[in-house]
């Protein structure tokens, strides 16, 4: 190194040749670090989607199973009597929160009512023959 050319050219180079690899590998592990985070979350995400998908289907096979053990119940009710009838509707009337439940049939009279309602008088009003809470009592 004899030159004030080459000197002059390794003072020039030598920044570029070590500080430029060094912001590379700096710059290269926070995108990577970055880019994980991004991944991580996006996996998560995922995961909660599917979580929530697989909560509705869990709860929609419930109910398709309630549904046709409640219709099993029903045929064996209807299939042993009356009283049967009315205690399976009692029982399904506390289960749902309602003030009263009412088997019918169209355009026939109710086959069964459950005991609240039989016991009030309430099923002689034609209102109150459906499924649902009391009516309002006007005066």
């Amino acid at each position: 190194m004899k030159s004030v050319r080459l000197r002059l050219l390794a003072l020039a180079m030598l920044p570029l040749v070590v500080l430029l690899p060094i912001l590379l590998i700096i710059t290269i592990t926070h995108w990577a670090s970055k880019f994980d985070g991004l991944l991580i979350s996006k996996v998560a995400s995922d995961l909660r989607i599917a979580e929530q998908y697989m909560q509705r289907i869990v709860t929609t096979q419930g109910n398709r199973i309630s549904g046709l053990a409640a219709s099993t119940d029903f045929r064996n009710a209807a299939d042993a009597g009356p009283q049967e009838l009315q205690k399976l509707l009692e029982r399904s009337r506390a289960a749902l929160g309602l003030d009263y439940l009412v088997l019918r049939h169209e355009n026939r009279p109710s086959r069964a009512t459950s005991e609240r309602l039989a016991g009030s008088g309430a099923r002689k009003r034609p209102e109150t023959a459906r499924l649902g809470r009391y009516p309002e009592r006007s005066g």
